[in-house]
């Protein structure tokens, strides 16, 4: 049956029809190829996944179909066919008519897509003025619908907030509200869940499969969660290297992938339990010093740490965000971020903070680093009280306490390569010279599954996932 529906939609006329696309970027005076000869067909209702690991070409695949890229820097070839319309050739304002109406976009990177100067409901009426007849009014209770159907709680009361008042998924959840709001004959979602948890993740895959039902939407999904392609996808597009190695059926691609890599993405989806047989990676037990008694059951050969002191100490810790109003900034509420959260972190142990987004996990570990100051609490980072360190304490403390921020572009300066980023932390905390620091950037980069030439360029020379992984460096 599934076999008899996929040959069913290659029959019906194309929604999207891409043919032998291929986008080259100047690099030193020459074109250098990123995508190379990529066809593929999405027919309506129908959701096509394109997968691969960052740097593939995905991103630049539906950049190139929505023509976003610098076109004094780019080169985009081949055919891409929105209905009988080849997009390569319509001029620029007619495209500027495509984009947002007949197709429209969901950006993996939500702070990079939001104005920070506009409120979050004129940013989301935008796209309903500029696209149809409808007055403010109209525009205002549209969005609202919107963004409760997108899960956005109190969404009146937030049609007047700016993006820095909302999480990192919250965010996501407003820019798929502004994507659906023309109700457009094709949505391109790069990487549209990554910034959810799951929960709001599976309400998110509902709602545009609900939506492909009502509207008859189809849906070019770009991602790199072998789950979400499994949950979504009809059909299934392999990318690695900017080339397209296999396309088919989901369910085949899945149990009858023939490429290496397919085999490999798959292979790297964690089950759970699969870890029984092989040494667990959990902390150490602990022996108290004083009184020789362990805190976990051990057995002889066991390895033990010989400290009942936690790496990490949190007490109570609380952080409240006033919210000010009226013509004279008024306090008329708070935000209960994070409320008496208490944990221990000990060595060799990896301790996860879960919940869907804003439920205050970010918002403890900011507060950990003191990036924001918590109201009451206590937190210990090797038996130093954190909260009343100094300039120069925090300075020293940070030197052995790191964070990776959610959103990668938001964590890089623009303006600085990344070669640089990544040196900064090590000079500043004079652990080494200007020429340690090269080798240690060049080391770095390789372990992150990067190349040391890489150094030299700029963050908005990557993929979202590339430049996750500089962060991470």
């Amino acid at each position: 049956m599934a076999g008899f529906q996929a040959q069913a939609i290659q029959q019906v006329e194309p929604v999207l029809s891409v043919e032998n696309l291929t986008t080259s970027f100047l690099v030193e005076g020459g074109w250098k190829p990123v995508v190379r000869d990529v066809s593929f067909r999405v027919a309506p209702g129908e959701t096509v996944a394109i997968v691969g690991e960052s740097g593939s070409g995905k991103s630049v695949t539906s950049l190139s179909i929505m023509r976003l890229l610098q076109p004094d820097t780019s080169r985009i070839e081949g055919k891409i066919m929105l209905g009988e319309r080849n997009l390569l050739a319509l001029p620029e304002s007619a495209m500027r008519q495509v984009r947002g109406n007949d197709v429209s976009m969901i950006f993996q990177e939500p702070m990079t897509s939001l104005n920070p100067l506009f409120t979050i409901g004129d940013q989301i009426s935008e796209a309903l003025l500029c696209h149809s007849a409808m007055s403010k009014t109209e525009a205002r209770a549209e969005v609202i619908r919107l963004l409760e159907k997108v899960r956005i709680s109190s969404a009146a009361s937030r049609f007047d907030e700016y993006p820095h008042r909302f999480s990192g998924g919250m965010r996501q959840r407003v820019m798929i509200a502004m994507a659906l709001a023309s109700k457009p004959k094709l949505l391109i979602a790069d990487e549209p869940t990554t910034a959810l948890d799951v929960t709001i993740q599976g309400q998110i895959l509902d709602l545009i499969k609900v939506l492909q039902e009502e509207e008859g939407t189809s849906v070019l999904f770009i991602t790199h969660d072998m789950g979400v392609v499994a949950e979504i996808a009809d059909r299934t597009v392999v990318m690695y290297r900017g080339e397209q190695v296999e396309t088919g059926a989901t369910a085949d691609i899945f149990h009858r992938g023939r490429h290496p890599y397919t085999r490999a993405l798959l292979s790297a989806v964690p089950v759970l339990g699969s870890m029984q047989g092989h040494e667990r990676p959990l902390r150490f037990p602990v022996v108290n010093a004083a009184t020789g008694e362990c805190d976990v059951p051990v057995e002889v050969g066991d390895t033990v740490a010989t400290s009942a002191r936690p790496v990490l100490e949190v007490r109570n810790l609380t952080k409240r965000f006033d919210i000010h109003s009226g013509l004279f900034g008024r306090l008329t509420g708070r935000v209960h971020a994070v409320e008496n959260v208490s944990f221990d972190l000990f060595a060799g142990e990896t301790l996860s903070l879960v919940g869907e987004s804003g439920c205050g996990k970010s918002t403890t570990g900011r507060a950990i680093m003191r990036l924001i100051e918590p109201q009451s609490g206590s937190v210990k980072a090797e038996g130093r009280d954190v909260l009343a360190l100094d300039k120069n304490g925090m300075r020293e403390m940070r030197k052995t306490v790191q964070m990776i921020f959610q959103d990668p572009f938001a964590s890089l300066n623009p303006r600085i390569r990344v070669g640089a980023a990544i040196a900064e932390p090590y000079l500043e905390h004079k652990m080494g010279t200007a020429k340690q620091a090269k080798e240690k950037v060049a080391d770095l980069l390789a372990k992150v599954g990067l190349s040391a030439d890489m150094a030299s360029r700029f963050p908005h020379e990557f993929s979202g996932g590339q430049r996750q992984r500089i962060c991470i460096a």
